[in-house]
């Protein structure tokens, strides 16, 4: 394996540590255990969405 891919794959596995540590309680707090069935899986998604929209448009604004 690479160096790059190997680099890659540590900082990713240690920064999911911080994602835990400061994302977990924010999606557990979420109300989606109120909502019906058909309605959580609407609102995880749109959730999900949201945020991996804006760390792509984040990561974009910092690449030159």
């Amino acid at each position: 394996m690479s160096p790059w891919l190997t680099t890659a794959f540590l900082t990713g596995l240690i920064s999911s540590l911080h994602c835990v540590g400061m994302c977990g309680p924010l999606v557990a707090a979420l109300p989606v255990g109120r909502l019906a069935q058909g309605q959580r899986w609407k609102a995880v998604a749109l959730y999900h969405t949201g945020r991996i929209a804006t760390y792509s448009i984040l990561g974009a604004l910092a690449v030159p």
